[in-house]
Formats: structure tokens, C-alpha cells, sequence
């Protein structure tokens, strides 16, 4: 009889357990908590994600806001992410963050990230990039004359950098780049999306003192990037204490 009774317990112990790991599993396969949170905007097609609100461990990465003695104004909600590994002007992947999120169109999106430096001396052409790459069920997007690298290279750590951005200034990335075949190759980075599947971004440090204020992948049938750079995509941020934004 004992032994029947410790069948039974065993067996319901399994059960639960199999209750709980299939529960997990669908809550991290499905549902939005998941997901990264996503800061509104005024305009359609347009993702943008705070780069502070990953839910990765920061490594290397440091969060500068107001009271921090590298603080400058000029990010959105007065928050940056500030990388302090590497060298300024090369270094490997280093302490990767995600962003994760589900297209709510089909389309072709573009990435760019709105990125500033502090340069304490390097060169111009240096304190300005990062890795980034691509996961989920895409393709490689074109937009016009513009073409994008192959699905393998978007899939993994790929330069994406900003050029001719002054010192504690802010700027936009535009393209990767890649060593292909011996030569330096550069494109803008396009990625075909579905609509209702996840992917996940994961940008990584590459050179020291590069900063991010925020990520955006816009659809490039109703968006362009002078529309980003020009400032006529419009954050909707929490307002602070006084009435103001951070934009004001």
C-alpha cells in the first residue's frame, strides 16, 4: 500500500511540474511581458526603444543621467547609456544588450540609433560605433538604389556607426560595416519583417565612449530617415514633475 501511495505522490509531482514548465514556457514564448518596451511616438511605423530599457545585465555599458559628472543635456528623458569598454577605436563584442519585440506591420524596416560621444582627445573617427544583430524570422530589405548584407551577416555582430558628430553632440548611425572578401563593404541595414513575430535586437560596445540615447526601426514605405534625423517623428514622453519633457 505504501508503495502504491509513493507512486501516486510521484506521479502527481511530475504532473505539476510538467503543469508549470508548459505555463513558463508559454508565458516566455508568447506573451508581452517579454517584450521590450516600446516609448510612443506621433508617427506610423515607427519603433523606438529607450536604450536604458533593456532587461540585460548592463557589463560594461553605464547609465549617465543628471548629478553623473559625464551628464550633457540633449537625451531624450535626460537618460544615455554610456560604454566604457574597449578601446576608442576598436575593440570585440562586448557586453550585449537586448531589445525584444514584435512588428506590428509587414514591411521593411531600417535601423538607426541616436548616438552621441565624448571624445577626451581620440580622434574624430573614433568613440562612434557599436555591433548590432538581428534574430527572428526576417530576410534582408532593400529600399530604392539601397540594398542591405546578406542574412548571415545580419544575424550576426555587424559595425553600425555614426560619423562627423561633435563632441557631446548628437547624431544618427546610418550604416554597417562589414570586411568582406578584403574590402571594407558599407550598407544601410534593412531588415524584412512580419507582422506579429518577435525578433530580437542585440546591440553590443565596440568602441569606448560611444553613447546611446535611443534605438528606432522605422518602415521605410511610410517613414524615411531624413523624417528620423530631422526630428519630424516626435516622442510622446512622460511628462516630469514641472510639466516639461526632456525634449523641451
Amino acid at each position: 500500500m505504501k508503495t502504491k501511495t509513493n507512486f501516486f505522490s510521484l506521479a502527481l509531482i511530475l504532473s505539476l511540474l510538467l503543469i508549470c514548465f508548459t505555463t513558463v514556457s508559454s508565458v516566455h514564448g508568447n506573451s508581452s511581458e517579454r517584450l521590450t518596451p516600446l516609448t510612443p511616438t506621433d508617427t506610423e511605423g515607427v519603433l523606438v526603444f529607450q536604450a536604458e530599457h533593456t532587461n540585460s545585465p548592463l557589463g560594461n555599458w553605464e547609465i549617465i543621467s543628471p548629478g553623473h559628472p559625464r551628464f550633457f543635456p540633449g537625451a531624450s528623458n535626460d537618460v544615455m547609456l554610456y560604454f566604457t569598454g574597449n578601446a576608442p577605436n576598436l575593440g570585440p563584442p562586448d557586453s550585449p544588450i537586448k531589445y525584444t519585440f514584435k512588428a506590428p506591420e509587414s514591411g521593411t524596416y531600417q535601423l538607426t540609433i541616436r548616438s552621441s560621444r565624448i571624445l577626451e582627445g581620440a580622434r574624430n573617427d573614433h568613440c562612434n560605433d557599436y555591433f548590432v544583430r538581428m534574430e527572428g524570422d526576417f530576410e534582408p530589405g532593400e529600399f530604392g538604389s539601397h540594398d542591405t548584407f546578406s542574412k548571415s551577416i545580419l544575424e550576426s555582430d555587424t559595425k553600425h556607426y555614426f560619423s562627423s558628430v561633435p563632441d557631446r553632440e548628437w547624431g544618427w548611425t546610418v550604416l554597417g560595416e562589414r570586411r568582406i572578401d578584403g574590402e571594407n563593404v558599407k550598407k544601410r541595414l534593412f531588415y524584412n519583417l512580419k507582422k506579429d513575430e518577435v525578433y530580437t535586437l542585440t546591440v553590443s560596445g565596440r568602441s569606448k565612449r560611444a553613447i546611446m540615447d535611443y534605438i528606432v526601426l522605422f518602415d521605410t514605405s511610410k517613414v524615411s530617415m531624413a523624417d528620423v534625423r530631422d526630428g519630424e517623428v516626435k516622442l510622446m514622453l512622460e511628462p516630469r514633475a514641472d510639466g516639461s519633457s526632456s525634449d523641451d
